[in-house]
């Protein structure tokens, strides 16, 4: 018996085998269009999303910055002292006054910081003067005697000494008009400085009533 070739049947063999292939496990055609796939990154994460890969980032800590030191520029602090110095003593007052002849001027020591002063405390004193002064240095009960018009220091006619009633002053200048020097307590107590031009109005040719002005410092030292 002649049996005839089939001429379809290798082709159905090479099919059977295609498709018994595809079946086996693992096995895996090529990707259609708009399928999804499922890829995976070492170190990252699986993403079903059609195409998407998303990978795994670890944030890096930046490392901590030195705390800046602040460069703002501070304002120097001003400091007053009292008094001004002068060589080697403290100027405790230094005034430019004007007088009469009817009037004088009285200076406490305690409105320049000295309620008391003591046993060899020294002061120097300048004046300069457009008419000469008396300049004299009283205790407490001396400076209220010198208020009445009595009591101030003058010349009496036919006197050349200076008059001063029941005053004792601890120091003092007669009619000088530019003159420096210094003094020394002798008793602690309260005192006052004064420039006195009243001993002009008992003598004529002093006598007027115009002002006059004067400077006067005192330096502790």
């Amino acid at each position: 018996m002649k049996v005839e070739k089939c001429p379809g049947l290798p082709g159905l063999v090479v099919f059977f085998i295609l498709s018994l292939l595809c079946i086996l496990p693992g096995c895996s055609g090529p990707v259609q269009p708009g399928e999804n796939f499922t890829t995976t990154i070492p170190g990252g994460d699986e993403s079903s999303a059609a195409g998407i890969i998303t990978p795994s980032i670890t944030a890096t800590p930046l490392p901590a910055q030195p705390a800046q030191q602040s460069t703002s520029r501070r304002e120097p602090v001003m400091v007053t002292t009292a008094g001004t110095t002068a060589g080697s003593g403290t100027i405790i007052l230094d005034d430019t006054y004007s007088l009469t002849i009817r009037e004088y001027k009285e200076y406490p020591f305690e409105d320049m910081g000295y309620d008391f002063l003591y046993e060899g405390d020294r002061f120097q004193v300048s004046i300069q003067s457009e008419k000469p002064v008396i300049v004299y240095v009283v205790g407490y009960m001396d400076a209220i005697r010198i208020q009445a018009p009595g009591e101030a220091p003058r010349y009496e006619t036919g006197v050349t000494r200076l008059q001063w009633g029941s005053t004792a002053p601890v120091f003092f200048w007669e009619r000088v008009t530019d003159r420096i020097g210094t003094f020394s307590i002798e008793d602690v107590g309260r005192y006052s400085l004064v420039v006195d031009p009243r001993w002009m109005n008992y003598d004529e040719d002093w006598k007027t009533g115009r002002p006059f002005t004067y400077r006067l410092r005192i330096t502790k030292l």
